[in-house]
Order: C-alpha cells, then sequence, then structure tokens
C-alpha cells in the first residue's frame, strides 16, 4: 500500500472515530437493530387496553422490522412491576415496555417508586388514547347518568366502583366524580381492567369506571349499562351515552398508553422504533381496531411523550393538593 493510500485510509479511520463520538456513525449501526427477538413487557394482564394495543402494535413492528416482537404480560401492582422490570433490563432495545398513564400518576399514588417515571426510561412513542366509561350492573336501580346521582346520594357509602387499580385514570376519574358530584362510593382496585369487568358482570360489584375496550362488547349485549363517558366529548361508537362534562363542566379524564424503553437506550433505537409505531398507528386496519374498541390511535414524537408524562404528574400533583385521594 503506498503513502497516499494508507494517508487516505487513516484520515477515513480518524473521521469514523470522531463521528461515531459525534452520535452519527450509531445511525448507521442500528440499522441493523433488531437482529433478535424483541421484548415488549405489557404491565397490565392479558385483555386490557394496554394488552390488546401492545399485540397489535407488536405484530406490525415485529413485520415490518423483520423481527419476533414477543408479549411479556407482567401484571401488578399498578403498572409498577412490569414497568421496574423494564427500568432495570439492558438499555439495547431489545427490552421494551408497553404501559398506560400510571407511567406519571403512580408518582402520586405511592409513597415510593422503585424507579423515577421520567430520568429511568426513554420514551419511544405515544400508542393511543384511552376512551373510559362509568359502567353499572343491571341490578343497579338506575338507567342513566341522572339516576345514578339520584341514587348516590340517597346510599351514601354503599355503593363501590372498581378499577384496574390505584392510581389508574379509571380511579382518578372515579374519585374526581365524588369531589365534583359529593357522592360518597367506595373504590375497589383490581390488577388490571378484565379482572374489574369480569366481577361487574357478575355482580360482584355494582360499578367501575372502564376502557371501552375491555366493556363495549357486554354494554352491546346488555349485560352492563353504560352510563357517562369520563372525556369532554360523546363517544362515536356510543354517541346515546352522555358524558360526564354534560352535568358537571369541566369534566374531562382518558388515559393513554405509550411505550418505553430503559434510559440509555441508544438514539438511533429509538428512533427507528418511534418511526415503525407511529407508522403502523396510521395504517387503516389499526386505526379502525382501535376506534372500533374505545382507543383513539395517538401517535408522537419520544418528545411529546416525554412531555406527556411531565404534564401528568403536574396535573395529578395539583388535583392530589386539592384533597383528591389515589389510594
Amino acid at each position: 500500500m503506498n503513502e497516499s493510500r494508507r494517508s487516505v485510509l487513516g484520515a477515513l479511520a480518524g473521521s469514523a472515530a470522531l463521528l461515531g463520538g459525534s452520535g452519527i456513525l450509531p445511525a448507521a449501526a442500528a440499522q441493523a437493530y433488531p437482529n433478535r427477538t424483541v421484548r415488549l413487557v405489557v404491565a397490565w394482564p392479558p385483555g386490557s387496553s394496554t394488552d390488546t394495543s401492545a399485540r397489535i402494535l407488536a405484530q406490525k413492528m415485529g413485520e415490518a422490522l423483520g423481527q419476533t416482537f414477543v408479549v411479556e404480560n407482567r401484571a401488578g401492582a399498578s403498572g409498577i412491576i412490569g414497568a421496574e422490570s423494564v427500568a432495570r433490563s439492558a438499555p439495547d432495545g431489545y427490552t421494551l415496555l408497553f404501559n398506560t398513564s400510571n407511567q406519571a400518576s403512580n408518582k402520586l399514588a405511592f409513597a415510593k417508586l422503585p424507579y423515577d417515571p421520567i430520568t429511568d426510561f426513554a420514551p419511544i412513542c405515544r400508542g393511543y388514547r384511552n376512551v373510559l366509561v362509568l359502567v353499572a350492573h343491571p341490578s343497579l336501580p338506575a338507567r342513566n347518568f341522572a339516576e345514578f346521582l339520584d341514587y348516590a346520594k340517597k346510599s351514601p357509602g354503599k355503593l363501590s366502583f372498581g378499577s384496574p387499580g390505584v392510581g389508574t385514570p379509571h380511579q382518578l376519574a372515579g374519585e374526581l366524580l365524588k369531589q365534583v358530584a359529593d357522592i360518597e362510593i367506595e373504590h375497589v382496585p383490581y390488577k388490571g381492567g378484565g379482572p374489574a369487568a369480569v366481577d361487574l358482570i357478575s355482580g360482584q360489584i355494582p360499578l367501575a369506571i372502564a376502557s371501552l375496550v375491555a366493556v363495549l362488547p357486554n354494554i352491546r349485549s346488555g349485560q352492563i349499562r353504560a352510563l357517562a363517558i369520563t372525556e369532554k366529548a360523546r363517544y362515536a361508537e356510543l354517541p346515546e351515552v352522555p358524558t360526564i362534562a354534560e352535568t358537571f363542566p369541566g369534566f374531562d379524564v382518558s388515559g393513554w398508553g405509550g411505550m418505553f424503553a430503559p434510559a440509555g437506550t441508544p438514539a438511533p433505537i429509538v428512533r427507528t422504533l418511534n418511526a415503525e409505531m407511529a407508522r403502523a398507528l396510521r395504517r387503516g386496519d389499526v386505526s379502525q381496531t382501535m376506534n372500533g374498541n374505545g382507543l383513539v390511535p395517538w401517535p408522537s414524537t419520544p418528545d411529546e411523550l416525554a412531555q406527556l408524562v411531565r404534564d401528568d404528574i403536574d396535573r395529578w400533583t395539583a388535583v392530589a393538593r386539592s384533597g383528591v385521594k389515589f389510594s
């Protein structure tokens, strides 16, 4: 090799080292990602809106990236068990988390978390906005929201409502409803929306605030009764069901789902995952499936998901200071 060629190759090698330090080369290296199975931890049980969405996205992302995305349900403690397992995993893009808005609200619901919801995760992409509904067992002598409010006021402390767990938007919606309507209803936390729905359908509990994805078939079959939507606007699939905001203006609570990686995951990998997840969410078949089950596709950038977590923490901190208890 002549001296001229050596000098050119040396310069290229030096440039490569410099580019690697600047974060440009890892993008090229990330083109090989993923080259093995990716594990997607869902912090909620099978049958929940989180699980349903994660499985749809895992299939589409796996097809696009040419690798299998395996969904692993690690439910319990309002999403903490699954989130902690991912926070402690290697930041290599092969262990991911699909979690709900509990990613933020758990910071208020629990005195101490085994991780920091902001600094211990690398946000990837929002998945959906989750439509919530107040539902009742048919044995409850209330055919609509107005009759429910009247019955609750005449029966203080005799009613209870189920939710997927402490700190979920479902529970927070119930606590806010108790506050604005001045009614007494006991909260019964479950390890996910599926178990809460089962107990509601069987009559073990009279009320629940549920994700539509978990109960829409049961509403349509008449097994349970929809009383009110917790978002500010009526849901197109159930146009006859009023919103709580129609009685109590300003009431607006919904949940969301999103994907996260452990903090320190290389930015090129995060960008790859974000691009494919956002692309999947914009597919017509995915959008149709989600909308039909009470979920609204809601893709975002990683920064937008990070901001959503921070905003939710701020919002529920203010709510807690007003006297609402997350327990």
